[in-house]
């Protein structure tokens, strides 16, 4: 009978449903979906280097009371509140942190509530579009 050999040096990727959002360094709440985090280079006929665009980040997640995400979210673009430093973190199946990512200088894009229906039993869902001026992995 053949033997089973567990190889303990192995590891699997981390799972993706544990994500905190950080505005200014404060924790303001958690989110269920974040889209993927996009840095690419212009196109240009010569190559060059440094010429980046940000795609857009949305974040997803059910409806709740009010909190600091929507004072937030509340403010008016063009205030002192804006543009915020927001750092997303994920964590692993135990709570320990393990990635995080900073969009550098964004403000909301765009917000969109939840679709009601009287004959629905779906979670209220809500989202969030940011736009920002770069991304950088801060914890990998």
């Amino acid at each position: 009978m053949a033997k089973f050999v567990v190889n303990s040096r192995r590891h699997d990727p981390y799972k993706n449903f544990k994500f905190r959002v950080r505005i200014d360094g404060k924790p303001v709440g958690a989110v269920t979906e974040v889209s993927s985090l996009v840095a690419a280079s212009k196109k240009s006929k010569i190559k060059l280097t440094g010429l980046r665009k940000f795609s857009n980040i949305t974040m997803k997640r059910g409806l709740f009371k009010g909190t600091k995400f929507y004072k937030w979210i509340a403010a008016i673009p063009g205030s002192k509140n804006f543009p915020m430093d927001i750092a997303i973190e994920q964590f692993d199946e135990k709570n320990k942190l393990v990635a995080a990512y900073q969009l550098t200088k964004a403000w909301l894009h765009k917000i969109e509530g939840p679709a009601l229906k009287a004959d629905g039993n779906e979670v209220a869902v809500e989202s969030i579009e940011l736009s920002h001026e770069g991304v950088k992995f801060i914890k990998c």
